[in-house]
């Protein structure tokens, strides 16, 4: 599963110090972090978060209109069919001689659903069947060809 996660500064300054936290302990008691965790303000590369038990916290400054977006991967472990994976994002950004702006937590809620199986193991009988078929067709052209003359 991928999560991506998407801060803009939609003020008219520069966020001197901007804090994303992601508490995956909803994700993980169900999941595995696949630690490949990546970071982009403004389109160009940055430090990735750091994962301190199961929060994953990035900071840094956003210039005015400027985006940063983390994106990372779980796996979700097997046997877990019903199981809510909860993640929940939570910000702060101060701007220069400013105070600290707190936008309200941002959650997500996926249901661990049965995936249908695809491509499978060929069933043996299935060219034994085929092959009696061809020989049954035949037999019954060689039947009626021979009842004609």
């Amino acid at each position: 599963m991928h999560y991506t996660l998407t801060g803009v500064n939609t003020g008219e300054t520069r966020l001197d110090e901007v804090v994303i936290s992601d508490d995956l302990s909803g994700v993980l008691d169900h999941a595995t972090f696949n630690d490949d965790v990546a970071v982009t303000v403004g389109g160009r590369e940055v430090a990735a978060p750091s994962l301190a038990g199961t929060t994953l916290t990035w900071s840094g400054a956003l210039a005015e209109g400027e985006t940063v977006m983390i994106t990372y991967s779980v796996t979700v472990k097997t046997g877990v069919t019903g199981a809510t994976l909860r993640n929940v994002a939570t910000s702060t950004a101060t701007p220069p001689g400013g105070e600290t702006i707190t936008p309200p937590p941002s959650a997500t809620d996926n249901e661990v659903e049965i995936l249908a199986v695809s491509g499978g193991q060929f069933p043996l009988w299935l060219p034994v069947l085929a092959l009696l078929l061809l020989i049954g067709g035949g037999a019954l052209l060689l039947r009626r060809r021979s009842a004609t003359e």
